[in-house]
């Protein structure tokens, strides 16, 4: 990896004529060497799972999925979401099934306290790179590695700034997994992403992940700077506690339709709940959230219920009496 960054000022005349080979990809169509990216989706759907997996593959020189090719790459995992041995232990049931050699060049950084937005966090992020030298860093999460205003364009913009200046001097690409903004008035899967539009600027590639089911996950390529977006895809998440085993793999063509409204029922709970508390998400206010019916809410939430997403309550309808009302609940709350 290069100590020194390229030369990035160029008369028009020079850079025609330079000699600029494409950029060599780490994930075939979907992460470039030296690119930024995104891994977005709301808490519990398993974003967790579907970075290890690509850590593993990118570390080992397998296809991730068992689909993307790969170009094999150290790789740096800078992790401040995790209990270490939470995160032994997912390690250890994705080795049960695909195991990998034991000085196969994947690192992890854990609770570090490392920040893209002070000296010491930036000095910490630079002695790893040159301790590990990754060609991809995978950060668990974005919002852990800064203290900045995540509205703010300007905020964003100096922290974008200060992992540009790392991925350049150091030759890494770098993905952060983020969760989704509230809903609002404009909910594409691009918009979705909290915060600053600054957010979806920077990355070269954001993937959304929502859930389809409990072992299911749909991934779409909602920003492709340079190449064509891949279409959505399905994730099979298989984990097994009992046998220890777990195994994330690519699972077809995503139902775009399914994805979208079992995405906006789950989020639309997280919402419900943080404004209005435990007891607020029930089929009512999601329809009125989401601007549908409590039949089209109950129809989609029943199937969530089924494959273990969500669970259900009832409870007191209210301080007035009347008949009880069922409310939802998001399994764990926490990414998965």
């Amino acid at each position: 990896m290069p100590d020194e960054p390229p030369t990035l000022e160029y008369r028009h005349g020079e850079l025609l004529a330079a000699d600029l080979p494409p950029s060599p990809q780490i994930v075939e169509g979907i992460l470039d060497e030296g690119a930024g990216g995104i891994l977005a989706g709301p808490p519990g759907v398993g974003k967790t799972w579907l970075a290890l997996s690509l850590a593993r593959a990118v570390g080992s020189g397998r296809s991730w999925l068992c689909h993307h090719r790969t170009a094999q790459q150290p790789v740096l995992v800078v992790d401040e979401e995790s209990h270490l041995p939470g995160l032994k232990r997912r390690l250890e049931m994705l080795d049960a099934v695909d195991p990998l050699p034991e000085d196969a060049p994947i690192f992890f950084a854990v609770g570090l306290g490392v920040r893209l937005d002070t000296a010491a966090g930036m000095a910490e992020l630079d002695r790893l790179h040159r301790a590990y030298r990754p060609g991809l860093t995978i950060v668990d999460s974005f919002t852990r590695v800064h203290g900045a205003d995540e509205n703010s364009a300007g905020q964003m913009a100096d922290v974008f700034r200060n992992a540009k200046s790392l991925m350049r001097s150091l030759g890494t690409a770098m993905l952060f997994l983020d969760h989704l903004r509230k809903k609002g008035l404009i909910n594409d899967s691009e918009e979705m992403l909290r915060g600053s539009t600054e957010k979806r600027a920077w990355p070269e590639t954001i993937l959304f992940a929502a859930p389809l089911d409990r072992d299911r996950v749909a991934v779409s390529h909602v920003k492709s700077r340079f190449s064509e977006r891949l279409p959505d895809f399905q994730v099979q998440i298989r984990v097994d506690k009992d046998a220890g085993t777990a195994e994330v793999v690519h699972g077809g063509a995503a139902p775009s339709e399914a994805r979208t409204r079992a995405n906006e029922i789950v989020e639309a709970i997280h919402s419900l709940t943080a404004q209005l508390g435990p007891d607020g998400a029930d089929a009512v206010a999601i329809a009125a959230w989401l601007e549908c019916s409590p039949d089209t809410v109950s129809r989609h939430a029943d199937k969530l219920v089924k494959a273990g997403i969500l669970a259900t309550r009832r409870v007191p309808s209210g301080e007035r009496g009347g008949r009880p009302k069922t409310v939802y609940d998001v399994h764990g709350g926490h990414d998965r």
